[in-house]
């Protein structure tokens, strides 16, 4: 004959939890998910901008160095100029 149905379904693995609790646990994973994200980005963003200051600083030496010998080269091209006196 019928066999009588259960009160409720057979419990399965976490069933000890109910659903509300099962909710809260995963949205609270996944927003420390996305928290932990942030922080990576906003970590690897004040690296690149750490980075792009130095190198700003490294052009603002280089760039007077460069011309001072773009300079010089040009002196030694003018007529009538002997690299040695430019050199001297």
């Amino acid at each position: 004959m019928n066999s009588p149905v259960p009160a409720h379904a057979p419990e399965t693995k976490g069933g000890s939890f109910e659903i509300g609790t099962k909710i809260t646990l995963t949205l609270g994973g996944i927003v420390m998910l996305v928290a932990l994200l942030a922080g990576l980005a906003l970590w690897c963003v004040q690296a690149i901008h750490a980075a792009v200051r130095a190198s700003q600083r490294q052009s603002h030496t280089t760039t007077p160095a460069e011309r001072i010998s773009s300079d010089v080269g040009a002196i030694a091209q003018l007529p009538g100029l002997s690299p040695r006196l430019v050199c001297k």
